[in-house]
């Protein structure tokens, strides 16, 4: 072997070691990059696991809202069956008010009619007022009359009285008189005046 080949042998040597040791040095790079993945890793892992134990205690907690949540909704199921009794106890007493109001408005038309009536007999009575008060005056007229009648009699009986001495000459005078009144006194067989107005 040539000392060029020796020189040349070695240098090949050489260049593989270096090689070599670069690989080496690279893997122990790696080595300590995936180390350090692994920590992160782990880290990552208790993370993880605090945030799970964390769900866990969400869960729980969550768990505790649905109970109360539950407790909730069957205390507004009781409230709701309250309100329904609540609603047909309503619906009783406003059905009860609408008879109340059907019978009050038939008492209402019976007392219209009433009143209807009333005013009626109220008229009936105000016209018979009228009416005897019309009567009464025509009656009131009448006597009048008749007492002015009377005091013309009473006069010609007196004026036939004073002017006729003897009872013959007054009934004659008094004949003529009743003529004029429509009131001729009745005689009897004797000639004596039966009745006569004083």
């Amino acid at each position: 072997m040539l000392d060029g080949d020796v020189d040349n042998l070695d240098i090949s040597v050489g260049n593989l070691i270096t090689t070599f040791d670069g690989g080496v040095k690279y893997f122990d790079g790696v080595i300590k990059y995936f180390d350090g993945r692994v920590k992160s890793f782990g880290d990552g892992i208790k993370c993880f696991d605090g945030r799970v134990k964390s769900f866990g205690d969400g869960i729980k907690c969550l768990d505790g809202r649905v109970k109360v949540f539950d407790d909730g909704i069957k205390c507004f199921d009781g409230g709701v069956k309250a309100f329904d009794g609540g609603i047909k106890c309503l619906d009783g007493r406003v059905k009860s008010f609408g008879d109340g109001i059907k019978c009050l408005d038939g008492r209402v038309k019976s007392f219209d009619d009433g009143i209807k009536c009333f005013d009626g007999r109220v008229k009936t009575f105000d016209d018979g007022i009228k009416c005897r008060d019309g009567g009464i005056k025509t009656f009131d007229g009448g006597i009048k009359c008749f007492d002015g009648r009377v005091k013309v009699f009473d006069g010609r009986i007196k004026t036939c009285e004073s002017r006729t001495p003897t009872l013959e000459s007054a009934e004659v005078k008094l004949a003529e008189c009743s003529d004029l009144l429509c009131l001729r006194p009745s005689v009897d067989q004797s000639g004596a005046q039966v009745s006569r107005r004083k």
